[in-house]
């Protein structure tokens, strides 16, 4: 569907230069393919460790796939929609630092991917709200890696588990 919209998105961007629908069908037809690609990589490295139980191997295949999946998702958002990010000042990261992100959309959850991940080498801890557990490839890898999905306002139980991921 999103490609047979494609061609009428385009021309009415054309003509009506304030809109940008051609580049919301694309990015979201992106988005739905890299979601498949990424649940597919997942279910096979759940299949290659249920053969071989290797739990150190499984924890760094999956964030391997996060780190590609928010990647190319982080990379193809900035180009179809030609958003560009500055950094200013230096960033000197290292493990036990915290970074802050807003959530102003679901599109600020690939942004310390994008911005301390890759940049640094560094395997990110998340604290996601729990409704982010509707896309599937954060909720499937996101389990499986040492991050918290927090339900908003619902106290220590929550503080007790995004705790723990500054543990190690």
């Amino acid at each position: 569907i999103l490609i047979a919209l494609l061609p009428f998105a385009v021309l009415y961007d054309r003509f009506n230069r304030k809109r940008s629908i051609g580049q919301a069908l694309c990015f979201f037809g992106l988005f739905f393919w890299l979601q498949c690609l990424g649940i597919m990589r997942l279910g096979l490295a759940w299949l290659k460790w249920s053969l071989h139980r290797n739990e150190k191997h499984f924890l760094a295949e999956n964030h391997r796939i996060q780190l590609w999946w928010s990647t190319l998702l982080f990379r193809s958002m900035s180009s179809i929609m030609g958003i560009r990010f500055e950094v200013e000042g230096e960033t000197p990261l290292c493990g036990g630092s915290l970074v802050f992100v807003r959530h102003a959309s679901v599109a600020d959850t690939v942004l310390p991917i994008g911005m301390v991940s890759l940049p640094q080498h560094l395997r990110v801890r998340y604290v996601l709200k729990s409704e982010l557990k509707w896309d599937p490839c954060l909720d499937i890898a996101g389990q499986r890696l040492p991050n918290a999905f927090v339900q908003r306002g619902a106290g220590q139980t929550e503080i007790k588990r995004t705790a723990q991921l500054a543990i190690d």
